[in-house]
């Protein structure tokens, strides 16, 4: 399956709701109801699991899809796969025309020794994340682009 950066996959796209991604997919594995991953209160997010992927949506914006993670070989951003070897997807990545990338930051996850081998690279300009770990690419983020008030640029 082919990731599309600032658009999703298939027939998965920014700005769904959650129920036009159940019409489409069917019943997810797992659920996490208005989850909180930020200091701010309101800032609430659904996340659907599927096998291999999850799919964030945010109340912000009316539970709209504003963010997908692939953790599965079957997803692929051009050549890059999940299981690759780091230097070679962000060789591969480097090739693609997805802007340049910050400084990789290490993901510690409140010192959480599962992430201490844990080194992400943020494509800004593709809105886009690889995460890697032990030297091997283990996830592939993208989200939707906001504009200069941060407001969501869903795909036409």
């Amino acid at each position: 399956m082919d990731i599309k950066p600032k658009f999703g996959f298939d027939k998965i796209h920014f700005g769904l709701t959650i129920a036009q991604v159940k019409t489409i997919l069917g019943e997810p594995e797992d659920m996490d109801a208005d989850q909180n991953f930020s200091d701010e209160p309101d800032d609430l997010t659904t996340v659907l699991y599927y096998d291999g992927y999850s799919l964030s949506f945010d109340k912000k914006v009316d539970y709209r899809l504003t963010e997908m993670l692939f953790e599965d070989e079957s997803f692929k951003l051009g050549k890059i796969a999940v299981g690759m070897a780091e230097d070679k997807a962000v060789e591969l990545a480097e090739g693609m025309n997805l802007g340049d990338w910050n400084d990789p930051f290490a993901e510690d996850e409140d010192n959480d020794p599962e992430f201490e081998s844990t080194t992400g690279y943020s494509f800004d300009e593709a809105s886009l994340s690889l995460l890697c770990t032990d030297g091997r690419l283990t996830e592939i983020e993208i989200y939707v682009p906001l504009d200069e008030n941060d407001n969501p640029i869903w795909p036409k």
